[in-house]
């Protein structure tokens, strides 16, 4: 299983997978199992992955279904005032 998060401006346009109504936009983090799917957002059709334990983001932008890229998480540099006045640099994930 995978899922599937479908977003659209105007909003509240109509997803189908496979041919089945699975809600309207935005659909957000829908269960979905593994594998090729065909999926419809208005009058435009795409054929997309969903692989195993991960997620996909999609938009329809300018009549094109385009992939939202996931987030990277990495360590941030922030700056921390102490008590003691002392500044320091410590690495913090958000």
């Amino acid at each position: 299983m995978g899922r599937l998060s479908v977003y659209s401006e105007p909003p509240e346009l109509d997803v189908l997978l496979d041919g089945v109504g699975i809600g309207k936009t935005p659909v957000i983090s829908k269960e979905v199992t593994s594998g090729v799917h065909m999926l419809r957002v208005k009058n435009i059709e795409k054929e997309i992955t969903i692989l195993s334990g991960k997620s996909l983001q999609l938009s329809l932008f300018k009549d094109s279904l385009i992939e939202i890229p996931e987030k990277k998480r990495g360590p941030h540099t922030t700056k921390i005032r102490r008590k003691n006045g002392d500044r320091r640099k410590e690495n913090r994930r958000f």
